[in-house]
């Protein structure tokens, strides 16, 4: 759900919250799915985090 909500806060233009609820993907959950964080990352990289 975080990573949505990342992404939903990246697509409202709200960089700055997008990529403080992207960062809190990897601490909350670090043993999420490699595609999971494989999407954080991209994510990430698209919004220049």
């Amino acid at each position: 759900m975080l990573l949505k909500l990342g992404m939903s806060l990246a697509a409202l233009d709200n960089k700055d919250t997008a990529c403080a609820t992207l960062r809190e993907v990897n601490k909350r959950y670090p043993k999420a799915s490699s595609a999971v964080k494989a999407k954080v990352t991209s994510e990430q990289s698209r919004l220049a985090c």
